[in-house]
């Protein structure tokens, strides 16, 4: 392993903590972590690439925080992705006047239970609701294995991009 290899992925690895860091790290949740760093978002739906540009954006952040560069590759990893939206809908859900703070965390595990990963499951058993999610795969109401699951819709959540389908979740859970 050559010295530049090996630096790229001590960074890889601070870059991965780092995220890990910003969701609140559990240790049991480790491994479904690493499988979604590991894991490439990709979209089959127009303007979903808005997202993984929000995911590329975490980057240049911790390379600013770092006064180093990122890694940068063609792909974003779907953790990117979900703690990009946790950022996005955070702000949007935070309310000061009724006390409703900046929830990112909060946001992130609501995901990560939306799309039913669970640390006692095996890495395959995660894996395959990873790339459920990723094929569009879950119930049309986003049950099942969606992001943002709702209650009431006539609308197909498969057949929409991730932000419209996250606004929807918000508002059927929040009044403003």
């Amino acid at each position: 392993m050559t010295i530049s290899t090996r630096s790229q992925l001590e960074i890889k690895e601070e870059y991965f903590l780092w995220l890990c860091a910003i969701v609140g790290f559990h240790d049991e949740y480790e491994e479904v972590l690493r499988l979604l760093y590991e894991e490439d978002f990709y979209c089959s739906i127009p303007n979903d690439d808005n997202r993984a540009a929000d995911g590329l954006e975490l980057r240049i952040i911790f390379g600013d925080d770092r006064r180093s560069p990122p890694h940068i590759d063609d792909t974003v990893s779907v953790l990117e992705i979900l703690i990009a939206l946790a950022k996005r809908y955070a702000f949007i859900t935070q309310d000061e006047r009724n006390g409703s703070p900046y929830d990112l965390e909060g946001a992130f595990w609501t995901f990560v239970n939306n799309l039913q990963l669970d640390p006692r499951l095996s890495n395959r058993q995660n894996q395959f609701r990873i790339r459920r999610f990723l094929n569009r795969e879950y119930n049309p109401n986003g049950t099942g294995g969606g992001l943002f699951p709702l209650t009431h819709t006539n609308v197909d959540q498969r057949t929409l991009e991730i932000w419209y389908q996250m606004m929807a979740y918000i508002r059927e859970r929040l009044v403003f």
